[in-house]
C-alpha cells in the first residue's frame, strides 16, 4: 500500500487512513476520496508495498538533463546482479514528467524507488513489468530515482532481469507526454484516452486496445518476442466469460494469455492467467474463464520472452464467449461437432470426433479417420494435438490374428507417441505431464517413445488381446516438459504409420524402407532380429562404425542438431590379460558451438539421447562445455565385463544451436595420468594416482574421480542432521560438492531431505540418488527439487509405492 501523502497525486486513500485491499488483490489500493479519477488510483496496481528507506539514500548520484535518455540494462542488455544506480532529475520549471519506454525488473526482488523532492521519507517503489510507455508526474521539480537489484538471479521470478530506460521533460505548463499521441485529451499533464486507446492516465494513449465482442474472432498477426496485444471487454456481473486464444504459429512462438481488471495486464501484474497451458505449452488452445464484474476487463496476449522458448513471431486469434445467467460456454463452441453442457462448460462430442486436451474441456476438433490396413497412413500433427484412426476388428479376425502397427516420424525435432486402445480413443489424463503412464491406452511402445523420442515405434496387439470391436490408434505430438529427460517437442510432426494383421508368427520390428530388421534376419517365432555386431537396436537400424583402439584419429561427418553416431570397439582376451585400459577421446573441432555427450555400454546400445542408458559417460565434460571429452574404461572394468564389443555413442543434443564437428580416437593403454581437478591439480592434491588404472586413490573424507569433493558423511538414525557445528556440513566452494549417505531399511516408507543455506548469493542444487553418488547432470541423479532448484531452501520427499519399499534392493 502507498502512504496517504501520495493521495494528492491520485494514489491513496485521501481520508487520513489506508484501507485494506480486496481479497486476492495484488498490490492494489482501494481509492476513496482522492481528487483525481479512479484511473490514476489504478496505477497503484503496479506499485509495491513500501520498504523502509531514508530520504535520498547514499548512492552515486548522476544528474540528468531534461530530454536526455537514461536507465540501466535494457531489452537486449540485462543489468547485473547487485546493480545500483541513482539519477537526479531537475525541471527548469516547477513540475516534471518521467516517461519510461521500457521497464522490466525481477518482480519483488529488484526495485526502482522514486523520491518526490528531498524531504520525501515515504517514497514510491516499482518492480516487475510496466506497460510501455509508462508515465509518472511527481509533485516536485526535483526527483531522485534509485534503482537497486539484489545480489541473486531468481530463476523462478515472474519477470526477467532486463532493466529500464526513460526520459523526462519539464511539464510546468501541464503538457502531456507525446501530446497523448493524438488519441486522448490532456488534463494537467495526464491523459484521458479516447475509445480504443489506453488504457489509463499513466500512458500516452499510444497503446491500441481493441474491444472483443461475444462470439467474434479477433485475429492477431506478427507479435514479436516480448511484445503485447491488448483487448477489453465489459461483462455483466450475472454473466460468465470465456476467453480463448488459438495459436496458429509455428513452434517458435510462445503465447501467453493474461486478464486484469481496470488496467492493462503485464507478466508481473494480472488477476487471471493461462499459467498451466503456457508453462507446459499444452496445445494450440489457451483459455481463461471468469465472472463478469462492474468495470472494464482487460486481456493481454504476449509472445513470452521469459523462459526463452520464443524465437519467432506469434500468429493467433482471440475469441470472447459470454455465458448469460452464470452459464458456462464451451471452447470453440465444440467446433460444430458436439453439444455444449452449459453447466460444466464441457462438450459431448459427436461420433467420429475427439478433443481431449490436457487440463481442459473437450473441443471436438480431431476427426477420427478410418484406418486402412497394409497402407501407409500419413499425417501432420501440431504440438499438443492428436490424429486418430479407427479399425473395426471382425469376429473372424478376433483372437486369431496379431495387429502390428509400425510408426515412423520424418521430423527429428518432434517427439510423438503412438498408442492403441480398445473401444475408445487414447487420451492424456487431465493435468499430467506426458510420460507413458500419463496416457490411457491398451498397447504402447514405451521403449521407442522414451529411448529414441518416438521417432520409430512398433506396437503389437497379440491374439489374446485382440478382441472383436472398435480399435483406435492415437498419434500425439508431445508438448513441453515430459518428465523423462527434459526434452521437448520442437516442431510440427510429420509421420506415416502402417497397420497389418498377421495370422501366424510374430513380426519383427520393421524400418520404413528396409522392411523387417532393416533387411537382416528376423526370427518369426520370437519377433526378434538377429543384428550383426555393427548394427544396433531391435530393428538393426543404427549403424556402429568400428574403432580399432590403435590410437588412430577419425573425423566423422558433422552431426546435425539432435544427431547421433555410434562406434564399436572389440575387447579381446589378449587385451584383458595384458591389463589394458581403453580410452576413447572426442575433440570438438573449429569454433566451439556445440556441446556433445558421449556414453559407453558393453554389448548393448548406449542410448545417445537417454541419459539413464549407459555404463560409462562424459557428462561432466558436457556440463562444463569442455572441448575435450573422454571415457576411460579401466582394466578392472574390462576384465569384469569380459571379451566382447563396447559401444560408444556421440550425441549433439537438441539444446545445441549448431552442427557438431569432431574427431574421435580410441587407444588401449597400460599407464595413464589420473583426473585433474578443475584447478588442474591431479587428484586435487588429495590422493595418489594409480597409473595402471588412471584412477585416484582419494584420501579419507574425499570423493569424486578427482578427489575434489567432501564426504561421504554418513547420516544415521541417531544423527540425521548435518550442520557446520557438527563438522559434517563444510563450506562448499563454487562448483564444489559435499555428499552424505543414509541407509534406508525395508520397513521405511518415506525419506525426507531438507536443505537450507543462509548464503543468498549461492546457487545450490540438492540431488538424491540410490546406490551411487549423484551428480548435477540429468541421468546421474534420481530426485531433485524441481520448483526450488538453486534457491536457499530445498526439499525432497521419496516415498515407497505399493509393494516396492523405497529402501529394499533385489538382494534384500
Amino acid at each position: 500500500l502507498l502512504p496517504k501523502r501520495w493521495c494528492r497525486r491520485g494514489w491513496g486513500n485521501g481520508r487520513g487512513r489506508l484501507v485494506q485491499p480486496p481479497p486476492n488483490a495484488r498490490h492494489t489500493v482501494i481509492k476513496a476520496g482522492c481528487p483525481r479519477s479512479t484511473a490514476m488510483a489504478r496505477l497503484t496496481y503496479f506499485l509495491l508495498p513500501l520498504l523502509a528507506e531514508a530520504a535520498w539514500p547514499s548512492c552515486t548520484q548522476v544528474n540528468v538533463a531534461p530530454d536526455t535518455a537514461f536507465g540501466i540494462g535494457g531489452k537486449h542488455d540485462p543489468y547485473d546482479d547487485g546493480a545500483e544506480a541513482c539519477w537526479v532529475l531537475t525541471a527548469p520549471g516547477d513540475r516534471l514528467t518521467v516517461a519510461f519506454d521500457f521497464f522490466q525488473t525481477e518482480f519483488q526482488h529488484d526495485y526502482l524507488t522514486v523520491y518526490d523532492g528531498q524531504d520525501d521519507d515515504d517514497p514510491l517503489q516499482v518492480s516487475g513489468e510496466l506497460p510501455s510507455p509508462f508515465v509518472l508526474r511527481p509533485d516536485n521539480k526535483e526527483v531522485l530515482l534509485h534503482f537497486k537489484a539484489d545480489a541473486t538471479y531468481h530463476s523462478g521470478a515472474r519477470t526477467q532481469q532486463l532493466g529500464l530506460t526513460a526520459k523526462y521533460f519539464d511539464s510546468s505548463d501541464g503538457s502531456c507526454f507525446n501530446g497523448c499521441s493524438n488519441h486522448g485529451t490532456c488534463d494537467d499533464g495526464l491523459c484521458t484516452c479516447n475509445e480504443g486507446w489506453g488504457a489509463d492516465e499513466y500512458t500516452d494513449c499510444s497503446i491500441p486496445v481493441k474491444t472483443l465482442n461475444d462470439g467474434v474472432k479477433a485475429d492477431i498477426g506478427g507479435i514479436s518476442v516480448g511484445a503485447w496485444e491488448y483487448f477489453k471487454i465489459n461483462v455483466d456481473e450475472s454473466d460468465t466469460f470465456l476467453i480463448e486464444l488459438v495459436d496458429a504459429s509455428v513452434a517458435t512462438a510462445d503465447p501467453r494469455l493474461m486478464v486484469s481488471y481496470d488496467t492493462l495486464p503485464t507478466l508481473s501484474h494480472y488477476r487471471l492467467s493461462d499459467w498451466f497451458s503456457w508453462y507446459y505449452d499444452c496445445s494450440d488452445i489457451h483459455f481463461i474463464r471468469g465472472n463478469g464484474r462492474t468495470g472494464t476487463i482487460y486481456i493481454g496476449v504476449t509472445n513470452d520472452a521469459l523462459r526463452g522458448d520464443a524465437t519467432g513471431t506469434l500468429e493467433a486469434s482471440v475469441t470472447l464467449r459470454v455465458g448469460t445467467n452464470s452459464q458456462q460456454r464451451c471452447l470453440l463452441d465444440c467446433n460444430g461437432h458436439g453439444t455444449c453442457d452449459t453447466t460444466s462448460g464441457n462438450c459431448a462430442c459427436d461420433d467420429g470426433w475427439e478433443g481431449s486436451l490436457t487440463n481442459a474441456p473437450d473441443t471436438c476438433q480431431f476427426q477420427v479417420r478410418a484406418l486402412t490396413l497394409d497402407t501407409s497412413n500419413e499425417g501432420t500433427v501440431r504440438i499438443g494435438n492428436w490424429d486418430y484412426y479407427r479399425y473395426d476388428v471382425t469376429a473372424d479376425q478376433a483372437h486369431r490374428n496379431k495387429l502390428a502397427v509400425e510408426f515412423y516420424s520424418s521430423t527429428p525435432h518432434a517427439w510423438p507417441i503412438a498408442l492403441v486402445r480398445r473401444n475408445d480413443a487414447p487420451r492424456l489424463k487431465d493435468g499430467l505431464v506426458p510420460t507413458v503412464d500419463a496416457f490411457v491406452y491398451t498397447e504402447v511402445d514405451g521403449e521407442g517413445f522414451e529411448l529414441i523420442q518416438g521417432q520409430r515405434m512398433s506396437i503389437i496387439v497379440n491374439e489374446t488381446t485382440l478382441s472383436e470391436g472398435a480399435w483406435y490408434i492415437g498419434v500425439y505430438n508431445l508438448w513441453g516438459h515430459n518428465g523423462v529427460n527434459g526434452m521437448t517437442s520442437k516442431e510440427t510432426l510429420q509421420y506415416s504409420l502402417t497397420a497389418t494383421l498377421y495370422n501366424s508368427g510374430t513380426p519383427c520390428p520393421a524400418t520404413k524402407n528396409g522392411g523387417f530388421c532393416d533387411g537382416n534376419t528376423c526370427d518369426f517365432n520370437t519377433g526378434e532380429c538377429a543384428c550383426p555386431s555393427d548394427r544396433l537396436w531391435r530393428d538393426c537400424s543404427f549403424t556402429a562404425e568400428t574403432l580399432l583402439g590403435d590410437g588412430a584419429t577419425k573425423n566423422p561427418p558433422a552431426l546435425g542438431i539432435g544427431g547421433h553416431s555410434y562406434y564399436a570397439i572389440e575387447v579381446t582376451v589378449d587385451h584383458i590379460q595384458a591389463k589394458k585400459n581403453l580410452v576413447v577421446t572426442l575433440e570438438v573441432l573449429g569454433d566451439k558451438v556445440a556441446d556433445p555427450t558421449m556414453r559407453a555400454a558393453f554389448e548393448e546400445m548406449p542410448w545417445a539421447a537417454d541419459a539413464s542408458q549407459f555404463t560409462d559417460h562424459d557428462l561432466l565434460a558436457n556440463f562444463y562445455r569442455d572441448a575435450e571429452h573422454q571415457i576411460l574404461l579401466d582394466a578392472e572394468e574390462l576384465a569384469a565385463a569380459g571379451p566382447g564389443v563396447w559401444y560408444v555413442s556421440v550425441h549433439n543434443g537438441v539444446e545445441n544451436s549448431e552442427a557438431l564437428t569432431f574427431s574421435i580416437t580410441s587407444s588401449f593403454k597400460t599407464s595413464l595420468d589420473c583426473p585433474l581437478a578443475r584447478d588442474d591439480r591431479m587428484c586435487d592434491g588429495q590422493g595418489t594416482c594409480e597409473r595402471n588404472l588412471g584412477r585416484c586413490d582419494c584420501a579419507s573424507g574425499r570423493v569424486m574421480d578427482d578427489c575434489s569433493a567432501d564426504g561421504v558423511f554418513e547420516l544415521t538414525p541417531s544423527q540425521l542432521t548435518a550442520s557446520p557445528s557438527r563438522g559434517n556440513a563444510k563450506t562448499i566452494s563454487i562448483d564444489g560438492w559435499a555428499f552424505w549417505s543414509i541407509a534406508v531399511g525395508c520397513e521405511d516408507r518415506v525419506l525426507e531431505v531438507a536443505f537450507q543455506t543462509t548464503n543468498d548469493g549461492a546457487l545450490p542444487t540438492l540431488v538424491v540418488r540410490r546406490d551411487r553418488l549423484p551428480l548435477m547432470v540429468q541421468g546421474t541423479f534420481d530426485y531433485f527439487d524441481y520448483y526450488n532448484q538453486h534457491t536457499p531452501s530445498q526439499a525432497i520427499a521419496i516415498t515407497a509405492f505399493g509393494g516396492d519399499p523405497v529402501g529394499c534392493s533385489r538382494a534384500g
